[in-house]
Parts: structure tokens; sequence; C-alpha cells
């Protein structure tokens, strides 16, 4: 049986990722209202996943929970941000700007926009690095 881990030092650096890309999209809806211009970002908001829901995740998906890092590489939603967009139309500005950006790695993309899931969900989701 493996020792129990400190959930909370384990996520820190989840925190801080979804603190600082809240800041940076954040900033980006400042700068277009700072210019007098329509913003493409209404708001952002984040969560890092609770710690029974990763445990619930990772049980459905039968990965096993010996160590955070092999966990941590299989669950890619642990933490995550919502770019919320007033207009459809402002969702390409906003997939635009998350291209661009050098500092984050997108290794999944799904346009749910143009190709609306059958619950009728509409989204555009990245996984990004």
């Amino acid at each position: 049986m493996r020792e129990a881990w400190d959930w909370d030092t384990l996520l820190i650096p989840y925190r801080q990722a979804v603190n600082e890309l809240c800041v940076k999209f954040e900033a980006y809806a400042a700068e277009y209202i700072c210019r007098e211009q329509h913003s493409p970002i209404e708001y952002v908001e984040g969560r890092v996943k609770r710690v029974g829901s990763i445990l619930d995740k990772a049980t459905r998906k039968n990965i096993p929970v010996t160590q955070f890092y092999e966990l941590s590489e299989q669950i890619e939603d642990i933490a995550g941000i919502r770019i919320i967009c007033r207009f459809v139309e402002d969702i390409e500005k906003v997939v635009g700007l998350i291209r661009q950006r050098s500092d984050m790695k997108v290794v999944v993309e799904r346009d749910y926009i143009n190709h609306t899931k059958p619950s009728g969900y509409r989204s555009y989701l990245f996984h990004i690095r």
C-alpha cells in the first residue's frame, strides 16, 4: 500500500498555473477595454480538480494510483481554465490568441463550435502544456 500523499503540496503547481493563465487572459480583456475596443473575452475562470474527482477518474480509467507523476501524465484535466466569450465570433479571436502564445504548447485541440457534440454542448477545447 502506498503512503498518503500531501495533495495540497502536489497540487500547488496546478493552482499556480491556473492563476497565471487567468491573469494573462484577463489582461488581454483589459487591454481591449483600455483601447476602447470590444473584448472577445467576457470573463475567465479557473479550477483545480478536487482530490476525490482525480481519484474517481483514475478508477474509471483504470489508472494505477502509485505515483503522482504517472497519474498526472494520464489525467489531462487536473487543472483548467474556461474563457467565456459573449459572441461565437469572438471564439475564433481567442483561439488565435492561444495559438500565438509561445509560452504554451497546444497538445490537443477540439472544435465543438463547428462540430457540436450530440448533447448540444458547444465549446472550443485546448489541452496545453
